[in-house]
C-alpha cells in the first residue's frame, strides 16, 4: 500500500511463516514511530479468531515494522472481482466481522480503515481483519495517495471510499466509524458496486457527508429486507443512529443469518407465477377421504356410467383444520400426508383403518408433495431450503431431516430408485421459469431433460410422476405464454429411453389455469387428474394417454383433489376441499369485528360506494362467480355481474370490484378464456364494457378521484414476470400511459382522495408517484 510493503517471512524461532509489515513513510518521525509503536502494542493485545494476530512489533534502522500472523486466502477486494456475493456468504462474512471489531470496540481500539481491502477470507471461509492499529500511522508531509486522505498535520485518517461522514469532516470518531465502513463493505459485497463512487477524492467525501446511496433493493432485489435495515442503520450519518455498541449489531447479524430462510422470498419477488382461481380452496378446510372402486370398470367401459356405483367413500383423515396430499406406501398400508400444526404444513402417515395418526416432521417450514422412496424407509418432501424451495428425506418414523437438492419445486423418484425427476428452476436466481430435470443417482448435479424439442420449453410450474414400470416420465406443466398470453395447462408424456416427448389433449381445449395434480395407474397408461372443468370446483378425471380420451369419474359440488391410486389400483385417495369466506366490517370507534355478510358459501372482494350506501362484493353462492350489490342496510341483494354477461367467451374469474366516484359504475377484474382484463359495469345493470383491449394481462382496477382514469398493474409486453403501473382513460380507445415501468406483480393500487398520489407496491416497497409519473 501507499504506507509500506508487506513480506512473506519465517520465524526460524517458532518455525512458522509471518507477514512483516515495513512502514517506510514513517521512518525519520520519532513522534510517529512512537505513535505506530503504541498502536501496534494495543493492537496485538487482540486475540480474537477474526482478527489477524499481531505478534510483534518494533524500529529497526528508523524503520518501524509489525510481525503478524499470515493468512492463507484472498481478500474480499480480490473476491469482489469476480462481482457480487451470496447474500448467505455475506451474512456469514459480516457476523465474522463484527465480531471482530465487537472484541476490538470492547478493548477501547477502534480500527477507523475497514474496507475490503483488509478484510481476508481463508480458504475455508474463515474471517481475518487486517491492519488493526495501523489507520493512524503517518506519512510525511506532502504524500498524498488517491485512496487515503490527510488531515493538516499529514496523518492519513481512513480510505476515502469506505470513510465515515465524522471521518470525512476530520471530527472525533469512535467505534461507530467502524459500523460506518463495515455497512460500506457489506454493501459493497452484495451489490458488487461502492455505495459512493465519485470522481475525485473531495467529490466523494462530500457525497458520504451529504448524499444517500443508491437503494440496495433496486441494485439486488434478493437482499431481505430485515438486512437492508441494519445495513442502512449502519449507515446512518449521524453515528448516534447507528449501534450502542457493535456486539448489538454482531448480534444482529447473527439472528439474520441463522433465520435467514425465514426472510428470504421462496420465490423471487418479481416472477409473477400465473393467478391460480382456486386459490380459495387451498386456505379452507380440507380432509382425506379414501375410495375403493373397480378400476377395470372404468377402463374396460368407458361410457356405462354404473361403473359410478361401485364407489365407497371413506374419511381418512379428518381432524380440524388442513389435510391434503395424499401418497401410498408401496406395500399400500400406510398413507403419507401433509397436515398443518400451529399454522405449519408437516408430514404425517397413518396406516390404512388405524384411528391414530404418527407426525414424522418438526420442522419451521411448510412441507408439500411427499413421496415415499421405493422401499417404503423414507419419505421425500419439498420445503424451505436456504432461500428457496429445495427436496428434503427424512426416515418414514421421524428423525432429522436430510436436504438432498437446492431449488426443487416438484419431485418425484423412478421405481428403482436410481433416478429423481424433478421441476427446478432453470437458473439460480430466476424462480419464476422452471424446467424438468433429472438426477440420477438421486442427490448428483442434475441435468435437463431435453429430449426431442421439449428442452428449448419454459414452464411456470407443474407436477411429475414416473410410471409404474419406469419407462416414462408425465407432467401437468403450464407453459410461459408466447404470444397471445394465454396460459394453458398441457399433460405431457416424456420417454426416458429414445422416443419423443408429447402432449395428451386436455378434456377442455379453453381448460383455465390450473396446477393440475395426478396420478399414474398401475398400467403405466391411464391417469387420474384433477382439473377444474366442469365448474364450480375441481373433479377427478380419468384419462387414457395412449387412446388420449378423458372422462369424468367424480364430480361433487366442492373440490376433490390430490389423487393418489393405491398400488394395486384397487383404491383412491383424494383430498375434499372446502372453503367458506365471510364479510366483516371494522371500524376505529369498534375494533371487534362484526359480520356483514355470513352464507355457506364464499363472499369477499368487499368495496364501498364513496357514499357508503351501497356495497359491492363476489360470491359463487350460485356455482359460479359473480359480483352482487348489498345495500348499507341490507335489505336488498343483486347480480350485477355474472358469467351469463359475457357470452361469447367462458369466465374463470370474476374479482376485485371497485365503484366510480359517483357510483354510477363498477370496474372490476375478469379472467377468461380471452384475456384477462379489467372491464367496467353500470351499477344499474346493463353490459360490461372492456377497459381497453389489450394482449397484456391487467388486474386490481383503482378510480381516478375525477372518475376519468382508471390505474392499474399491467404485465409488461415480451418481460416475463415484469409488471407495470399504467392508467387508462375511462370510455377512449387511447393507449394506457405507463406511469411506473417496474413495479411488483399483483399489487392494489389506490388513488389517493386528493387526487395528487397513487399507492403501490414498488420493487423498493410501499410507494407513492404522481399521476403524470413523475
Amino acid at each position: 500500500g501507499g504506507m509500506g510493503a508487506v513480506y512473506r517471512a519465517r520465524d526460524p524461532r517458532l518455525n512458522r511463516d509471518v507477514a512483516i509489515k515495513v512502514l517506510t513513510r514513517a521512518a525519520g518521525d520519532a513522534d510517529r514511530q512512537r505513535r505506530f509503536t503504541e498502536e501496534a502494542q494495543a493492537a496485538s493485545a487482540l486475540n480474537h479468531p477474526n482478527i489477524v494476530t499481531v505478534y510483534d512489533v518494533g524500529v529497526q534502522d528508523g524503520i518501524p515494522y509489525i510481525v503478524s500472523e499470515l493468512v492463507d486466502g484472498e481478500s474480499v477486494r480480490q473476491r469482489l472481482a469476480r462481482g457480487p456475493f451470496p447474500v448467505r456468504e455475506v451474512l456469514d462474512f459480516a457476523v465474522q466481522i463484527a465480531d471482530g471489531l465487537a472484541a476490538a470496540h470492547a478493548a477501547r481500539i477502534v480500527h477507523r480503515d475497514v474496507k475490503p481491502e483488509n478484510v481476508m477470507v481463508t480458504r475455508d471461509a474463515h474471517v481475518k481483519v487486517l491492519d488493526f492499529g495501523l489507520a493512524l500511522v503517518g506519512a510525511p508531509d506532502g504524500f498524498s495517495d488517491p485512496g487515503a486522505t490527510q488531515t493538516q498535520t499529514g496523518v492519513i485518517v481512513g480510505t476515502v471510499p469506505y470513510m465515515s461522514p465524522e471521518q470525512a469532516r476530520g471530527a472525533t470518531v469512535d467505534h461507530r466509524t467502524d459500523q460506518f465502513s463495515l455497512g460500506l463493505t457489506l454493501y459493497e459485497m452484495l451489490t458488487g458496486q461502492r455505495a459512493f463512487r465519485r470522481d475525485s477524492s473531495a467529490q466523494t467525501l462530500s457525497a458520504i457527508i451529504e448524499d444517500e446511496p443508491d437503494p440496495i433493493a433496486r441494485l439486488n432485489p434478493r437482499v431481505p429486507p430485515p438486512l437492508r435495515w441494519t445495513i442502512d442503520r449502519c449507515l446512518a450519518k449521524d453515528p448516534r443512529q447507528r449501534y450502542d455498541s457493535t456486539a448489538d449489531l454482531a448480534r444482529e447479524l447473527r439472528t439474520l443469518r441463522d433465520r435467514l430462510a425465514e426472510f428470504a422470498p421462496a420465490e423471487a419477488p418479481s416472477v409473477a407465477a400465473p393467478r391460480r382461481w382456486s386459490w380459495r380452496g387451498l386456505y379452507g378446510a380440507a380432509a382425506l377421504v379414501t375410495a375403493a372402486f373397480a378400476l377395470g370398470a372404468f377402463i374396460r367401459r368407458p361410457d356405462d356410467g354404473r361403473s359410478l356405483d361401485g364407489y365407497r367413500f371413506t374419511p381418512f383423515a379428518t381432524e380440524a383444520g388442513y389435510q391434503s396430499q395424499a401418497a401410498w406406501s408401496p406395500d399400500g398400508n400406510t398413507l403419507a400426508y401433509i397436515a398443518g400444526v400451529d399454522g405449519v404444513l408437516q408430514v404425517f402417515t397413518r396406516v390404512v383403518g388405524s384411528p391414530g395418526r404418527a407426525q414424522v416432521t418438526h420442522v419451521r417450514f411448510d412441507c408439500q408433495q411427499v413421496f415415499w422412496a421405493p422401499d417404503g424407509a423414507r419419505l421425500y418432501y419439498v420445503s424451505l431450503a436456504k432461500t428457496r424451495e429445495g427436496l428434503w428425506s427424512v426416515s418414514s418414523v421421524g428423525g432429522e431431516p436430510e436436504l438432498i437438492l437446492e431449488n426443487v419445486w416438484r419431485a418425484a423418484i423412478s421405481p428403482d430408485s436410481k433416478t429423481l425427476a424433478l421441476l427446478r428452476s432453470l437458473d439460480v436466481d430466476y424462480g419464476g421459469v422452471k424446467s424438468v430435470w433429472l438426477s440420477s443417482p438421486p442427490g448428483s448435479t442434475p441435468t435437463r431433460y431435453t429430449q426431442g424439442s421439449f428442452g428449448e420449453r419454459k414452464f411456470f410450474e407443474g407436477t411429475v410422476s414416473f410410471t409404474p414400470d419406469g419407462s416414462r416420465i408425465g407432467a401437468w406443466l403450464t407453459e410461459v405464454p408466447r404470444s397471445d398470453g394465454r396460459v394453458r395447462p398441457q399433460f405431457w408424456v416424456l420417454p426416458l429411453q429414445g422416443g419423443v416427448p408429447h402432449t395428451v389433449p386436455a378434456p377442455s381445449p379453453n381448460m383455465p389455469n390450473y396446477a393440475a395434480t395426478f396420478s399414474w395407474l398401475p398400467d403405466s397408461r391411464h391417469i387420474i387428474s384433477a382439473l377444474p372443468l366442469p365448474r364450480p370446483g375441481v373433479h377427478l378425471w380419468l384419462t387414457d394417454t395412449e387412446g388420449e380420451t378423458s372422462r369424468l369419474i367424480t364430480s361433487s359440488g366442492n373440490i376433490e383433489n390430490d389423487p393418489a391410486t393405491s398400488p394395486d389400483g384397487k383404491r383412491l385417495a383424494m383430498t375434499f376441499q372446502q372453503a367458506d369466506y365471510d364479510v366483516y366490517r371494522i371500524s376505529l370507534e369498534h375494533p371487534v369485528p362484526e359480520v356483514v355478510i355470513a352464507t355457506a358459501r364464499n363472499e369477499m372482494d368487499p368495496t364501498w360506494s364513496s357514499a357508503a350506501s351501497q356495497m359491492a362484493f363476489t360470491t359463487d353462492r350460485s356455482g359460479v362467480d359473480e359480483i352482487w350489490l348489498r345495500s348499507q342496510t341490507g335489505d336488498f341483494e343483486r347480480p350485477i355481474v355474472t358469467p351469463a354477461d359475457f357470452r361469447s367467451s367462458e369466465t374463470f374469474l370474476l374479482s376485485s370490484p371497485t365503484f366510480s366516484p359517483d357510483g354510477q359504475r363498477i370496474a372490476f377484474y375478469r379472467e377468461g378464456s380471452d384475456g384477462n382484463r379489467i372491464w367496467m359495469s353500470p351499477t344499474s345493470g346493463g353490459p360490461p364494457v372492456e377497459l381497453f383491449r389489450a394482449e397484456n394481462g391487467q388486474d386490481l382496477p383503482a378510480w381516478s378521484p375525477d372518475g376519468v382514469w382508471i390505474a392499474y398493474p399491467q404485465d409488461a409486453a415480451g418481460v416475463i414476470g415484469q409488471w407495470s403501473l399504467v392508467k387508462s382513460r375511462v370510455g377512449a380507445k387511447s393507449v394506457p400511459i405507463v406511469i411506473v415501468p417496474e413495479i411488483t406483480p399483483y399489487t392494489p393500487v389506490k388513488w389517493a382522495r386528493s387526487g395528487d398520489w397513487i399507492a403501490f407496491n414498488g420493487v423498493d416497497g410501499l410507494t407513492i408517484v404522481s399521476p403524470d409519473g413523475k
